[in-house]
């Protein structure tokens, strides 16, 4: 039979001293005189107190099993939870890099032209705001655009309003970006430049662009500018004041005979409004 727990239900470890007590006490009588029933007795006391020392050592093998197997589980359990966790994390990054790339998209799609692949007015108001004093703007328009579109077609209008920027953008070197606002009017931002460095630069470009043929050999027609700058001689002036004075100026160049660039005030309006 089984003593499962018998250490516990005599009172555990305390009670084997006891016990070990009456059997030496048993056996001490029985120096003086064999007693049988002294002996019989003293010797199971010794055998009752091995199996309460078997019962101790098998009652603590369990705890110690079932604190491992506890252990065990909870280690399990904690490896689980990591990696769902880790997964989560994963998915999240990945959600988060998308996103980003998505935004990345938006923003060029938001500040670029898609038939030139030059910038838009959105792109030059950002930049606008982060240029400082001396800076001029170049106005720049297309002559006779609508005659481009009306004779030679729309195709062959969008061909020259992406080779016009194509190369207005070589004649920069690449060196300062091109905004496309609207039509066929582009705008140009040199920072820290003189009005008549400017208006050089544009002086050469529209000669290597009249030379050029932008349009197809066969059309027989050439490609010309009016241009129109303006000093932006204080950060407190605003874009929209600068670019008036810009527009302003390539209005005169419109009605002075175009194919110039216009950088001062030439004449007085009630001379604009006759020449128009």
């Amino acid at each position: 039979m089984r003593l499962t727990g018998l250490s516990s239900k005599m009172g555990g470890a305390g009670v084997v001293p006891f016990i070990a007590a009456i059997a030496a006490y048993l056996l001490g009588v029985t120096i003086t005189g064999f007693v049988p029933m002294a002996v019989a007795i003293a010797a199971g006391l010794v055998g009752l107190i091995c199996l309460i020392g078997i019962d101790q050592l098998q009652g603590q093998a369990p705890t110690t099993n079932t604190y491992e197997a506890t252990a065990d589980a909870r280690l399990a359990g904690l490896e689980r939870k990591n990696a769902a966790l880790q997964f989560a994390l994963d998915l999240a990054q990945a959600r988060l890099s998308q996103s980003i790339a998505e935004r990345d998209t938006l923003a060029v799609e938001l500040t670029v032209d898609p038939l030139t692949g030059v910038q838009n007015r959105r792109g030059l108001e950002a930049a606008f705001a982060d240029c400082g004093a001396g800076t001029v703007m170049a106005l720049l328009d297309i002559d006779h655009f609508k005659k481009i579109n009306d004779t030679l077609g729309h195709d062959v209008g969008d061909r020259v309003l992406r080779d016009f920027a194509q190369r207005l953008r070589g004649a920069l070197n690449d060196s300062l970006p091109i905004y496309r606002i609207g039509g066929e009017e582009f705008v140009v931002l040199f920072p820290k430049a003189q009005m008549e460095t400017v208006s050089a630069l544009l002086s050469d470009f529209r000669t290597d662009l009249q030379a050029a043929n932008v349009t197809r050999t066969e059309d027989g027609m050439t490609v010309s500018f009016s241009a129109g700058l303006a000093l932006r001689m204080d950060t407190a002036q605003s874009f929209d004041a600068i670019f008036k004075q810009a527009d302003e100026r390539l209005y005169t160049a419109k009605m002075t005979g175009r194919a110039k660039t216009v950088y001062c005030d030439l004449a007085p309006r009630d001379e604009m409004a006759i020449a128009a």
